[in-house]
């Protein structure tokens, strides 16, 4: 059954849309997060006991 063969050919190849992975956007974008997220906790924490 060669249907089949280019199904599972086709879905392989699914994360690859016109040549950006989406896995690797997605992966920059948790880190950003991480990054960003981290001096933001201690900004908050210092701001609310007036210590900056």
């Amino acid at each position: 059954m060669p249907d089949l063969k280019v199904q599972l050919e086709r879905q392989s190849h699914e994360p690859v849309i016109m040549g950006i992975d989406f896995h690797l956007i997605a992966n920059f974008g948790a880190l950003a997060l991480i990054t960003l997220a981290g001096p933001a906790v201690i900004f908050i924490l210092f701001y609310r006991r007036g210590a900056l």
